[in-house]
Parts: C-alpha cells; structure tokens; sequence
C-alpha cells in the first residue's frame, strides 16, 4: 500500500490548536489518515466548520 507524504503549511500548524480545544481533533485525524492512505477517495460526510474555524 502506497502512503502519501502530509505537508503542514504554518497556517495549519496554527489551526491545529483551534481544532483541538473544539474537540473535532478525532473527526480532523480521520480525514488526514484518509488523504494519506488514498488523496482521490471521497471523505466520509462532514459538516462545514463555522465561526473561527471556518
């Protein structure tokens, strides 16, 4: 199985703390795996983030 490499520009490194104080870190982790494991699979539903994290 192919692995994907996952690049985190400083703005996402920032966002990261947001994530995790709003308890979505799980739901963010999942989504990461999937892009790492296989970028072209379409990701289990999800809701569009809102306020300071949208």
């Amino acid at each position: 199985m192919v692995m994907w490499k996952i690049a985190l520009a400083k703005r996402a490194l920032k966002d990261a703390k947001k994530i995790s104080c709003s308890g979505l870190k799980s739901k963010v982790e999942k989504l990461i795996e999937i892009l790492r494991t296989n970028p072209y699979q379409n990701p289990p539903s999800y809701k569009k983030l809102t306020g300071d994290l949208a």
